[in-house]
């Protein structure tokens, strides 16, 4: 008997048999999916995201930055040097009261060069602010890498988790096309019903689904690694790498004191807190008013009104600091010292609770895992052989043995999902202590 019309994805699944999984037809005039690109492990990932990643760049722009202030910061005031011509005459006096016309002798010109000098010590507290700012952005940088790193990471193994669950899908549509075929020739034997046939073919056709959707997830998952990675990435990627990892022995104390030491993000508010303290000293100097010392040299051609033909003075100008003492802003740095100080604190605090919150995820996903690998996984396996052994030889029902075929499925996809959490709660971990407690990939 022919295969029911409303069933054409068939013919792909009984072509399947025993060999290689079959392709997934996406629908009529849909591109084949192909998976041949080159193999891209972790330690791929990471190199393309240190030469591309944007954060990273955002990050380094910063730190430049920081170093060009703290140059800027160590300069002297320049001097400045003032030249004049003066007594050019508009209507002269005869002599012998005046000069008479002519700038040969009525001519007076001058130079005069004056240096600033910063008093209150205002190029020691730049200093120590621009030092302390510099800090701060060496370590954002450390923190942009350690947060961006972070999610590198979980997207690699999230593609490599979709792979997974692909792999899987293909091995169970696989094993659905040869419970069709052999549903069809019972049915053509008259050993099975046409219900029991269709509710084969429902199940295959839902597991194609399932295959069809665990492809596209594929894809998708390889395409937010490449978005994260920056222009240094490939155009397509075959993510390669085993989800499984075994579980590590960890202490929450020692990974507390570890984060209190390593965290970038708290070395980076104390190095603003720093800076903000030596900004309020740098403001309270800038009230010190600072002194102009000059020498003027002056040569005169008027010398029958009385001018001497050459002079020298001397100057020193103070600016009086009867309204402006720079009020305003030391009331602002004060209270940006206050706003940094209550920062790292917070920041410190929060340690503790990121990683204690990171382990317990940690071992919940580590317990799970074990109880997995130590007798669900044969369990179910044991399971779903005996349905089918028994399926085949007639003495279980048909819906006994698709049971067991949803529950091998859904263990197994809810085994992998498991694996992924282990890794990505381990890398949470890892992002709140500061640092990696497996060696890094290379």
């Amino acid at each position: 008997m022919a295969a029911p019309a409303m069933f054409p994805f068939l013919a792909v699944l009984l072509a399947a048999g025993d060999g290689p999984a079959p392709t997934p037809s996406l629908g009529a005039g849909a591109v084949a999916v192909s998976f041949q690109a080159p193999a891209f492990s972790e330690a791929d990932a990471l190199a393309a995201f240190e030469a591309g990643s944007q954060a990273l760049v955002d990050a380094r722009s910063a730190e430049a930055a920081a170093r060009g202030d703290l140059a800027q910061a160590g300069l002297v005031p320049n001097p400045s040097l003032s030249l004049g011509a003066s007594n050019i005459l508009l209507r002269s006096n005869p002599p012998p009261t005046g000069n008479g016309p002519g700038l040969a002798h009525n001519l007076v010109t001058s130079a005069e060069l004056d240096q600033p000098i910063e008093l209150g010590g205002k190029r020691r507290k730049r200093l120590d602010q621009g030092r302390a700012a510099l800090a701060g952005a060496v370590a954002g940088t450390a923190d942009a890498r350690r947060l961006a790193r972070y999610e590198v990471r979980r997207a690699f193994w999230d593609a490599v988790r979709a792979r997974e669950r692909r792999a899987l899908s293909e091995q169970v549509t696989q094993r659905a096309a040869e419970m069709v075929r052999l549903s069809r020739a019972r049915y053509e034997s008259q050993d099975i019903s046409m219900a029991d046939l269709e509710k084969v073919e429902l199940e295959a056709m839902q597991q194609q689904n399932d295959l069809t959707d665990d492809v596209a997830a594929a894809r998708a998952t390889a395409a937010v690694l490449l978005g994260l990675l920056g222009p240094a990435a490939p155009p397509t990627v075959q993510v390669a790498g085993e989800l499984a990892e075994r579980p590590l022995p960890l202490d929450l104390s020692a990974l507390v004191e570890r984060a209190r030491r390593e965290r970038p993000d708290v070395a980076m508010a104390r190095a603003r807190s720093d800076a903000a303290r030596a900004a309020v000293r740098l403001a309270e100097a800038q009230a010190v008013p600072d002194v102009t010392v000059g020498v003027g040299y002056t040569r005169s051609r008027a010398t029958l009104s009385g001018d001497n033909p050459d002079a020298l003075a001397v100057t020193l100008s103070l600016p009086l600091p009867l309204f402006s003492r720079n009020q305003g802003e030391i009331q602002k740095a004060a209270a940006e010292e206050a706003r940094a100080s209550r920062a790292a604190a917070n920041a410190e605090a929060q340690v503790a609770r990121d990683v204690e919150a990171a382990l317990a995820r940690y071992a919940a996903a580590a317990e799970k895992v074990g109880r997995y690998e130590t007798g669900a996984l044969k369990r179910a396996d044991h399971a779903l052989q005996v349905a089918e052994r028994t399926w085949r030889a007639g003495d279980r029902s048909l819906l006994e043995y698709l049971e067991a075929e949803r529950t091998w499925s859904a263990l197994r996809r809810d085994y992998l999902d498991t694996l992924y959490e282990l890794r990505a709660s381990r890398f949470e971990l890892e992002r709140a202590i500061g640092g990696p407690l497996l060696p890094e990939p290379t």
